[in-house]
C-alpha cells in the first residue's frame, strides 16, 4: 500500500475509530506509515513451520476436493516460504487455472523457475556442460 494510501486510510481511521476496529495482516510492518502503527497494536507471528503449512493445505484441498499432487503440495510450500496466506492465494490460483496442483502448475502460477531445474542447470555449469545449461535456460525461458 503507498504512502498516500495509508495517509487515506488514517484519515478514515480517525473519523471511524469510536465505531469501527481495524486490523492490518502484513509481511513487513515497517511499511506501515508511523501514524497507523501508532493507533494498532502490533501483533508479530512468526513464520509457520513446513509440516504446518502441509497440514492445512491437506485439509483445505481434502474439504474443497481439489486434486494435487505430492510435488504440488511440496511446491506450493516452497513458494510460500511459511506464509500461509500465500500458500492458500496461490493453491486457489493454480486450481482455478489449471484444474490440477502439479509441482510445474504452482512454479507457474508463482512466475518462478522450478528450482530443480535451476539446480540442474547449475550443476551443468558447474561440470563444464554449457550446452546443457543453455538448453536448461531456455526451456526455463519458453515456460515463463
Amino acid at each position: 500500500m503507498t504512502s498516500g494510501a495509508q495517509q487515506a486510510l488514517r484519515r478514515t481511521m480517525e473519523i471511524f475509530s469510536t465505531t469501527t476496529r481495524f486490523a492490518f495482516a502484513c509481511n513487513q510492518s515497517n511499511k506501515i506509515i508511523e501514524p497507523l502503527q501508532s493507533r494498532c497494536a502490533i501483533l508479530r507471528y512468526s513464520r509457520l513451520t513446513d509440516a504446518q503449512v502441509v497440514k492445512r493445505l491437506m485439509q483445505i484441498c481434502e474439504a474443497e476436493k481439489v486434486k494435487y499432487s505430492d510435488d504440488g503440495i511440496a511446491a506450493l510450500v516452497f513458494s510460500a516460504e511459511g506464509d500461509m496466506r500465500q500458500a492458500i492465494n496461490n493453491l486457489q490460483s493454480t486450481w482455478a487455472g489449471f484444474g490440477f496442483v502439479s509441482g510445474d502448475n504452482v512454479f507457474r502460477v508463482v512466475d518462478s523457475p522450478h528450482p530443480v531445474k535451476v539446480q540442474a542447470m547449475i550443476k551443468a555449469c558447474w561440470e563444464g556442460k554449457v550446452d546443457i545449461a543453455l538448453d536448461t535456460l531456455n526451456e526455463l525461458w519458453c515456460v515463463l
